[in-house]
């Protein structure tokens, strides 16, 4: 009896937690404003490209490519691919992926949307994105990132 009331119970949290996960999606992808949202679950066909959830009547789905940006900007390093961001197998949104500390300074992995796929879509225009992430990079190359980094209080 126990057993059955424990499966009983396991059973019910999974749906509870399958319907959290679709209430969570629910609520982000109705936020006023919203240009895309990805859970990493959603792809534009097993093993493909991650694709973002986008408000109805949206024409762009926003397929993230994986790149390494110091072999986009300065030719080094290797390539980066999808296997650079294992799935961890739960995550709020149903997925999520890892993002590791490389330990080669040349191989800086990241997912993005290409330029090209922007035209004709919500941030393709002169509004600016009210949010916006940015990787920071700390080290000799990137000066850039260490003058963006707030200094210690001494």
């Amino acid at each position: 009896m126990i057993r059955f009331t424990s499966a009983l119970l396991l059973t019910s949290l999974t749906l509870s937690a399958a319907e959290s996960v679709q209430d969570r999606i629910a609520v982000v992808t109705n936020t006023p404003g919203l240009v895309a949202f990805w859970d990493f679950t959603k792809r534009e066909a097993p093993g493909q490209r991650f694709t973002a959830h986008v408000p109805a009547g949206a024409k762009n789905d926003y397929a993230l490519d994986a790149g390494n940006y110091i072999k986009d900007l300065w030719n080094a390093g290797p390539s980066a691919s999808y296997a650079d961001f294992p799935l961890l197998g739960s995550g709020p949104f149903g997925q999520a992926i890892r993002i590791k500390q490389e330990t080669n300074p040349d191989f800086r992995p990241l997912l993005f949307v290409p330029r090209t796929r922007l035209h004709d879509s919500p941030v393709s225009g002169t509004k600016e994105p009210t949010s916006r992430k940015r990787p920071l990079r700390r080290s000799p190359r990137s000066s850039a990132a260490s003058a963006n980094t707030p200094s210690s209080p001494d």
